[in-house]
């Protein structure tokens, strides 16, 4: 893999994380007064329809190949803004 698309993949899985924090945090929002099978069901679908996202935008840059780095980079990027959230 060239260095090119490895700093692609990371500036991707990066943004990602973000996007993951905001839209969990959405999502927390809109179903905290539901009831629990409605919150379990919404929380199914929306993270599954989150991984579909993320596996499609990762095949148009690489050809769908998944490196540990990039759950590094979720992660990260997913700790960093609720850090900054909390402050």
């Amino acid at each position: 893999m060239s260095l090119v698309l490895q700093i692609k993949t990371i500036l991707l899985s990066l943004i990602y994380g973000a996007f993951l924090y905001y839209f969990l945090y959405l999502n927390k929002k809109i179903l905290y007064n539901a009831k629990v099978y409605i919150k379990a069901l919404g929380a199914f679908s929306i993270m599954l329809l989150l991984t579909f996202l993320y596996f499609l935008l990762l095949k148009n840059i690489n050809n769908g190949i998944f490196h540990i780095y990039e759950i590094i980079s979720i992660i990260l990027s997913y700790t960093l803004i609720a850090y900054v959230n909390k402050k």
